[in-house]
């Protein structure tokens, strides 16, 4: 059997070259692309499964539209194809979400005047335009009950 003796021969240590700087990681973008690419991918799914998560899919797809510029700033300038990929589901994720907002304001706007005409049809026998045709008239109509 070999007996290896690792101690140093007269307390010689190897010489130590300063002249080496540490490596700098690539700057080349790619963490920046895989994450712009992954968060437009959730911001598209929360659209188009998620029925309440829909309101929440405007935070990663704004996320993957700034990884995308910052994928394109470290890749000197160049877009990368899952940064673009990325860019591209993000903005469509913002097109579907503006979208699905607007039906909703338009769906809360029919319900709310749904509501008034029936709360005025019970409270003074009479529709809200005709009640404000009345109103402006001078005329305050009371409660019929």
């Amino acid at each position: 059997m070999n007996n290896f003796d690792y101690t140093p021969q007269n307390d010689q240590q190897p010489p130590i070259n300063f002249d080496m700087a540490p490596q700098q990681p690539s700057k080349n973008g790619k963490g920046f692309a895989i994450a712009a690419l992954v968060l437009g991918i959730v911001s598209l799914v929360f659209i188009c499964c998620c029925c309440v998560l829909y309101r929440v899919a405007i935070v990663p797809a704004i996320l993957a539209i700034v990884m995308a510029v910052l994928a394109k700033r470290d890749n000197g300038g160049k877009m990368q194809g899952m940064a673009t990929a990325g860019l591209i589901l993000a903005i469509i994720a913002i097109v579907l979400f503006v979208c699905l907002i607007a039906v909703d304001v338009l769906f809360a706007m029919g319900t709310f005047n749904e509501a008034l005409d029936e709360f005025f049809y019970e409270t003074f026998g009479m529709s809200m335009e005709e009640y404000m045709e009345l109103y402006s008239n001078g005329e305050v109509p009371f409660p019929t009950e």
